[in-house]
């Protein structure tokens, strides 16, 4: 069990990596980064609503006074997360911003220690210095130095994606630790996330690439939401039970 549950986070790194292609799809039909993040949030919280119904109506309860945990884990979390990654996506390649993404347990570690009061023990000092030297060496910044040009920019919307990432997982498990079930915190994370982005998103451009190819184009959407905004959050909030 132990293994399996090790497993869980390369799993939704895996998942987060595919991204890449429904992002870069949806952003060549002309979708902004807002739109991209409403269609697929919005597919997630349908499914997930859907699931819970048929499921565990009482999986839908939500007590007032956790309301601060769900806005952390999708507006501080999620929100940020996915709109920073997609913007890394866009200026970087996208093993470069799947690689970024993955220095969010160092993050972890550091949030981890001030908010549950975790050592930061020798050998998670040593980890930390093994992911970031192996990020710099992915990254490009040695070839920038001998005239390759790489991103700033990108490479900081990258690491601001895994600073939101470890605070996802920070926020989540303390919605756990509170009673909540994973399913709840992600349906209430992504329901949160599609009702900000609602005024931003551009539902005529959304509209358009569904009619332009009904079958083919909304079982994209649908595969998007779960390939992204479902599985690998599930993923990542089973294996911090």
């Amino acid at each position: 069990m132990k293994r399996f549950v090790l497993l869980l986070p390369i799993a939704a790194g895996i998942l987060f990596g595919s991204s890449g292609v429904f992002v870069r799809t949806l952003s060549e039909f002309g979708m902004n980064n807002p739109t991209v993040l409403f269609s697929r949030t919005s597919f997630a919280a349908l499914c997930l609503l859907i699931f819970l119904l048929i499921h565990d109506r009482s999986r839908l309860r939500l007590k007032a006074k956790d309301i601060p945990l769900f806005l952390g884990t999708g507006i501080l979390g999620m929100l940020g997360l996915n709109l920073c990654y997609n913007e890394a996506i866009n200026t970087l390649s996208l093993s470069l911003a799947a690689v970024l993404l993955s220095t969010a347990p160092v993050f972890v570690i550091i949030l981890a220690a001030i908010f549950f009061k975790e050592p930061i023990t020798k050998k998670k000092v040593l980890c930390i210095l093994l992911a970031i030297l192996g990020c710099v060496l992915a990254s490009g910044l040695l070839e920038q130095l001998g005239g390759v040009t790489v991103s700033l920019a990108g490479i900081g919307f990258g690491v601001c994606a895994a600073i939101f990432y470890a605070l996802y997982s920070i926020f989540s498990r303390k919605a756990t630790d509170a009673g909540y079930h994973t399913y709840t915190v992600i349906f209430y994370s992504v329901l949160l996330i599609t009702i900000v982005l609602l005024p931003f998103a551009d539902m005529k451009t959304v509209g358009v690439f569904m009619a332009a190819a009904p079958v083919k184009n909304t079982a994209l959407l649908f595969a998007h939401a779960l390939c992204t905004s479902v599985l690998p959050y599930i993923f990542i909030t089973l294996a911090l039970l």
